[in-house]
């Protein structure tokens, strides 16, 4: 019988026994046989080695996924090795001469010549398809359900992976009465789902996306929220992983559905994501300075339930996991709450009323969905500039920033404002807000956004640099003047 051969460094390896060997000495390469069969582009750019491996004297083949860029740096057998050893279920390690570990893809392909395919490791709207792609099946641009699995297992968790295939027209009537209790946790629930669901059709509706900030002592239960609807975590502050900003960034976009990164104390690295122009696929948590900071970007929603949700009981978990993919059937069937719309009116007010709408369909009461409404300030709805002089004048009232009639000396401070009572303006150093915030952990203000925010709102008397601090000189309206009247070093 002709034995499989491999050459590599004028040697020639063979394939026997369930092992690989050096044919003229016959000294051992490896304890079992590894084969790639598939090698796997994704649409994102990445390449993947999808195969098995079979250590000697085991029953069954154990499948790995690897990415290839670790392939070409370590080693198809220590790749290998490590995902066996990860996996668990093997019952004996790979064990392999360290020589020829940089060598061993080339023997592997020479064994084996794999399979090229074109693959997707990304859920949610794929517009080449014109369908949503997730774990379990796929939806079509009508709602057509299909029970086949469109996303490639790249070994790494992916969003919605417990959802089920809606094949019914409707969610079963015990689940939908849990779903319009009039419950703290269900409100907050239907919140966070409609901020989902417009993460996930705004690609295919062509609208834009927002990140989403829960603030106060409901975050925790909002994560689990986002969590039973599909959502996955994402965490930053792992120093083992050499992640940059961009790193995090990428894997926040890399799935239709938001990203969650819960923060407790923001380090540099969580600032640098939340602030970045192009994240759009968060769901974060924050206090109330947290908040009005990320408020002056303008592009976040913020959830606040005014009451106190622990957690999200478990049956409203279960009735979580499926809604989500029966509203998207819903909407690609027919959706005339979305497809239709009122004047300037904002696109997640219409997934809020064609929620309500869904309820009522099935006779079922849609209060909660209104009650959830409630819960939500939409991005934009309040100026960068109402956010920062809130902040404002909560640090001018606690101390933290003073305030003088003197005149704006050359080299100026940055934790002080002065009043040009002459011509009615006051001047505010552009980072004396931000100054404050890094002191209480907290994110910095989008001063661009703030900038362009005082022009719209025709406050900006114009801007001055000193010798070491820039800063604005605003028109000095009732407002400021109240405040600087409570201080005791303003006449």
């Amino acid at each position: 019988v002709r034995r499989r051969r491999a050459f590599v460094k004028n040697c020639a390896i063979v394939e026997t026994g369930g092992t690989w060997c050096f044919e003229e000495s016959g000294e051992k390469v490896c304890n079992g046989t590894v084969r790639v069969e598939r090698v796997v582009r994704m649409d994102t750019g990445c390449t993947c080695y999808s195969g098995w491996a079979q250590v000697n004297g085991t029953d069954f083949r154990t499948p790995f996924v690897l990415d290839s860029e670790r392939v070409h740096k370590q080693g198809l057998l220590p790749c290998v090795r490590d995902a066996l050893l990860a996996d668990g279920k093997s019952e004996r390690p790979l064990i392999f001469n360290s020589r020829i570990a940089r060598d061993s893809l080339n023997i592997a392909l020479q064994f084996c010549e794999p399979v090229s395919e074109r693959g997707t490791d990304r859920v949610g709207w794929h517009t080449d398809r014109c369908c949503f792609a997730f774990p379990q099946f796929s939806l079509g641009l009508h709602g057509e359900a299909t029970n086949r699995a469109t996303i490639f297992d790249s070994g790494q968790p992916v969003p919605a992976a417990d959802w089920v295939t809606p094949f019914s027209d409707q969610l079963p009537k015990d689940t939908i009465q849990i779903l319009s209790e009039s419950a703290a946790d269900v409100a907050l629930l239907w919140a966070v789902a409609a901020c989902v669901a417009e993460q996930l059709l705004s690609g295919a509706l062509f609208k834009k996306r927002h990140g989403v900030v829960i603030e106060g002592s409901s975050a925790t239960a909002g994560f689990e929220a986002a969590e039973a609807l599909g959502c996955l975590r994402c965490s930053v502050k792992s120093r083992r992983t050499k992640m940059t900003a961009d790193d995090i960034v990428d894997a926040c976009e890399k799935h239709s559905l938001p990203a969650l990164m819960p923060i407790w104390s923001w380090s540099e690295a969580d600032i640098d994501v939340v602030c970045s122009r192009r994240t759009d696929f968060v769901i974060t948590n924050g206090n109330r300075d947290a908040v009005r900071s990320l408020g002056t970007q303008g592009r976040w929603h913020v959830i606040h339930s005014r009451e106190h949700v622990r957690y999200i009981r478990p049956e409203v978990v279960d009735a979580a996991r499926q809604l989500m993919p029966q509203y998207l059937k819903r909407v690609l069937r027919q959706s005339p709450a979305l497809t239709s719309s009122y004047r300037g009116e904002p696109f997640i007010r219409r997934i809020f009323r064609d929620m309500a709408h869904w309820l009522e369909e099935v006779d079922f009461n849609s209060m909660v969905i209104q009650r959830a409404e409630t819960l939500l300030t939409l991005a934009g709805s309040q100026s960068p500039f109402e956010y920062f002089r809130e902040l404002l004048q909560k640090f001018v009232m606690s101390g933290d920033l003073s305030v003088t009639s003197e005149p704006v000396p050359e080299t100026g401070s940055s934790m002080q404002l002065h009043i040009d009572e002459l011509n009615s303006r006051l001047w505010i150093p552009k980072d004396c807000v931000s100054r404050v915030l890094s002191d209480r952990n907290a994110p910095p203000i989008d001063t661009l956004a703030v900038t362009e925010s005082m022009r719209d709102c025709y406050v900006l008397a114009g801007e001055h640099e000193t010798d070491e601090v820039s800063g604005w000189f605003v028109v000095l309206d009732e407002t400021w003047s109240t405040i600087c009247s409570h201080l005791p070093d303003v006449a």
